[in-house]
């Protein structure tokens, strides 16, 4: 049993954090006491204390807010606390970088705490107004963006460094955990020419639009081949990517958008005769089924539910998914998607990047900042995202590099590598597929923790 005593005030958040990292993450079973001090000290049994300061949380009475846009970190400390480092440094936003030690007292001068709280509840993205094109939380706005942190999991690197001095101190029976790849598609487009009227639409936008004739004539040929020659559909790769996962002894969940033709961005009906035979045989191959919300779902309640009890009718194990165009609102949208019984999101990823939007490569509990509870809902950050790296031109090698980056960090702390390919990406990205390939050749390296590429 790990007895943490924390400084009173800001109680909800504090054992929110202090509950994630002990039982969620270290899988030890803490005891939680809020007296009057002025950092939170950790003891264990055999008698040694940890004391991780409070600078945050401190700066505040219970009666005010940290809610401000104001006091969102204006820079990066890097501390070096002992042998017990998981890497060379640890990045943190509040305390100082202070650190003594003695033969049953360990004092760290880095808020841990509220660094890896600021993250997870991602507070920043409810208090910065700035939105883009999408009304997304922009991603150089994101912290992680900002002090060029976003290919570490910072969180998962306090969690280590906790794991490192509780077993020095004599703890054992941490939670096991195992690397873990899961991969999803997001199917925002069924198939490449669904009717007769898209391929006269695509027809004259190469034409009247693009001006290129050899997209005229491509598209031409490519038409009639599926419509008369039995050539398959280029968005068509949903056997591909399952034949993909199995080969990694994995599964693929398939994300749909529960709309009907004439609403807002839907491509296909939910109900479709050929989009319901095709989540038929996803299931019996023994892969999964969740859900994409909409474009305007993130933000309404009744639309989303809407769609969810669509989905339902076709298949009723809906647990999770992802919503359209990375659109979110926190935490708006996590309480929507908990107040629909769902149990896991995977929309918290950079939309021109891959890396730790939230610092963390683990699924985790999320946190509402405004109820100031934690939901049910869990998050697995979305790390690796096909459109994301041709978003932002990355060149081929800067891609595989990037990609070998994040898989080494997530490989190391043996966390949960979620990856989006979409099933139109394939035939205009096909080096995206090679470079998750390669995932099972990687051997993970102690120096991932350099930005350079």
């Amino acid at each position: 049993m790990i007895h943490v005593i924390a400084p009173q005030g800001f109680e909800p958040e504090k054992k929110y954090i202090i509950d994630l990292i002990f039982n969620n993450f270290l899988g030890l079973q803490t005891l939680i006491t809020f007296e009057k001090c002025t950092a939170y000290t950790i003891q264990t049994n055999s008698g040694f204390n940890l004391q991780i300061a409070d600078s945050f949380f401190s700066q505040f009475t219970e009666n005010e807010s940290y809610l401000f846009k104001k006091n969102i970190p204006d820079t990066v400390i890097y501390g070096q606390f002992g042998e017990l480092m998981p890497e060379h440094d640890l990045p943190f936003f509040w305390g100082n970088n202070s650190f003594s030690e003695t033969q049953n007292q360990l004092k760290i001068g880095a808020d841990i705490f509220a660094s890896a709280f600021f993250l997870l509840s991602r507070w920043e993205e409810a208090v910065i107004e700035t939105r883009d094109i999408h009304n997304r939380f922009p991603d150089t706005l994101n912290s992680m963006q900002r002090f060029g942190l976003q290919y570490r999991p910072i969180v998962n690197e306090y969690v280590e460094l906790l794991r490192n001095v509780l077993t020095k101190s004599g703890i054992s029976g941490f939670k096991i955990n195992q690397f873990q790849l899961q991969l999803s598609c997001d199917v925002d487009y069924f198939l490449s020419y669904p009717s007769f009227g898209r391929f006269v639409k695509r027809l004259g936008g190469s034409l009247l639009k693009r001006h290129s004739f050899s997209e005229f004539f491509n598209s031409f040929r490519e038409y009639i081949g599926i419509k008369f020659w039995g050539k398959q559909d280029p968005y068509d790769t949903f056997d591909r990517l399952m034949d993909f996962a199995e080969t990694k002894n994995t599964t693929v969940q398939f994300n749909f958008i529960p709309g009907k033709i004439g609403e807002a961005d839907a491509d296909y009906n939910i109900d479709n005769k050929h989009v319901k035979a095709k989540i038929a045989q996803i299931v019996k191959r023994g892969h999964h089924v969740g859900i994409h919300g909409s474009y305007d779902s993130y933000e309404n309640p009744a639309q989303f539910s809407r769609e969810l009890q669509r989905l339902k009718k076709i298949h009723p194990n809906i647990s999770s998914g992802r919503q359209h165009f990375l659109r979110f609102d926190v935490p708006l949208t996590w309480r929507i998607w908990d107040e629909n019984n769902l149990q896991s999101d995977s929309t918290l990823g950079f939309s021109n990047d891959a890396g730790f939007r939230c610092g963390v490569c683990k699924p985790y509990k999320v946190f509402d900042i405004y109820e100031r509870t934690t939901l049910n809902l869990l998050e697995t950050p979305l790390i690796w995202m096909d459109t994301a790296m041709r978003n932002n031109r990355f060149t081929p090698n800067e891609q595989i590099a990037i990609f070998n980056k994040v898989f080494f960090a997530v490989q190391k702390y043996k966390g949960t590598f979620a990856i989006l390919i979409h099933n139109n990406s394939l035939q205009f990205v096909p080096e995206q597929l090679k470079n998750i390939a390669t995932f099972s050749n990687i051997t993970c390296t102690d120096n991932y923790v350099s930005n350079k590429l």
